[in-house]
């Protein structure tokens, strides 16, 4: 089970720690090498959350340390050993600027601890972020993300949320240890189901189905 709160500033480290386990031990997991995640990466992400009228979340396991019967109780750092506080999944994003782009929260990053990844917590993460644009930003009309097109489970995830292909951008990724490669395309997402409170029409109406 899972607990999900706004992020504060001092949850920074803890966030740093999980990025960098996600990156070294889960590929694709994030774009960055555990090398490029210093704290002051996170910082950012975390105050461009706070101060640019975005969102940062983060997941903590619940006391039962356990989540739909696999425990999760091995730390990241040997401090968090018995801490129910532990954080095992983030997700932010912000408003874009200049202010013609202020409707926009992009630069969108989710990151699920290795140990907690195929148990929803993606999903939940998602659905508090939505949720939260829906109830208390309606001037948002767009959350924005890319993704790999190789990735399809996290399509299949965005897709099923109420994300939309928008376009693709061939050869924008690479991988750092290989010469060629065919993962090299990024898919553009965006979802236009935040605008709909905006005309006062429900989802289930106009599109129908959640």
């Amino acid at each position: 089970m899972f607990l999900v709160r706004s992020a504060t500033l001092d949850d920074v480290d803890a966030i740093q720690q999980l990025y960098k386990c996600v990156a070294r031990t889960t590929k694709g997991g994030i774009a960055r090498e555990e090398d490029e995640i210093p704290r002051e990466y996170v910082l950012n992400n975390v105050t461009s959350a706070l101060t640019r009228g975005g969102l940062c979340l983060v997941a903590t396991r619940a006391p039962s340390a356990t989540t739909t019967g696999v425990s999760v109780a091995q730390p990241m750092t040997a401090e968090s050993t018995a801490d129910p506080g532990w954080i095992v999944g983030e997700i932010h994003c912000y408003r874009a600027v200049p202010r013609v782009f202020s409707h926009v929260l992009g630069d969108l990053t989710v990151v699920v601890h290795p140990e907690c990844q195929g148990h929803g917590l993606g999903r939940l993460l998602f659905d508090q972020v939505l949720g939260r644009v829906r109830s208390g930003m309606p001037d948002v009309m767009r959350v924005e993300l890319i993704a790999r097109e190789s990735n399809r489970r996290a399509i299949g995830l965005y897709e099923s949320l109420g994300f939309v292909r928008e376009g693709r951008l061939e050869r924008r990724i690479r991988d750092v240890d290989v010469v060629t490669s065919d993962d090299g395309i990024l898919i553009d997402f965006y979802c236009p189901r935040l605008s709909l409170h905006l005309l006062g029409a429900c989802d289930s109406k106009i599109l129908g189905k959640q």
